[in-house]
């Protein structure tokens, strides 16, 4: 994949979150939205298009370092980012366009913030990171089998950061309740907050 091809996954993720979501879409959130969306298509065995899309532990989580540059060297919000890469998406196979989604629909339900700290507790992320050191590269392999094991049928929870502590539920969804695949628990929360 080149480098074109991360910036419109980026874009297409962002336009996927702006047609889902009523907040603002922040580079640190759309950032950890592309790793997820990217991890969760691996995990299901999709996504070979995605397999080649880099990420790095940086300080504040998974960063891939075209869309991070683009957005810093044009001084482009997302929405300008997105017009700028948008494209019909036809490149993406419909099973990994849907998984992609539903990571989209779950994760970007976090805040920016929150989202950087649910990154902190993922294994790629903390494998590659070292504190004091040049972000090091998180490899595709071990994302894709962190979230098999994540996403593995009737096993998957709601983000340890999306879920109050105090009330055990988000809009009625339990915390502690396992669903049979993050397309499940999508569904479930995209009817919670309808």
């Amino acid at each position: 994949m080149s480098e074109n091809d991360s910036l419109r996954f980026a874009a297409w993720v962002a336009d996927v979150y702006a047609l889902r979501h009523a907040s603002r879409l922040t580079p640190l959130k759309l950032q950890k939205l592309c790793f997820y969306a990217v991890g969760a298509a691996l995990g299901h065995d999709a996504g070979s298009e995605l397999f080649d899309v880099k990420f790095e532990a940086w300080k504040h989580g998974p960063v891939n370092r075209d869309v991070y540059r683009t957005l810093l060297d044009t001084g482009e919000d997302v929405p300008g980012f997105v017009q700028t890469y948008k494209d019909s998406a036809d490149w993406l196979s419909e099973e990994t366009a849907a998984h992609a989604r539903d990571a989209v629909d779950v994760y970007g339900l976090l805040s920016a913030w929150s989202l950087r700290e649910q990154s902190h507790l993922e294994q790629p992320w903390r494998d590659a990171h070292t504190p004091h050191g040049a972000p090091r590269d998180i490899s595709s392999e071990a994302i894709r089998v962190h979230f098999k094991n994540l996403f593995r049928s009737g096993e998957v929870q709601i983000p340890t950061y999306l879920a109050d502590p105090g009330l055990f539920a988000v809009d009625g969804v339990p915390f502690t309740a396992k669903y049979e695949s993050l397309h499940d628990l999508a569904a479930q929360l995209r009817s919670a907050i309808a």
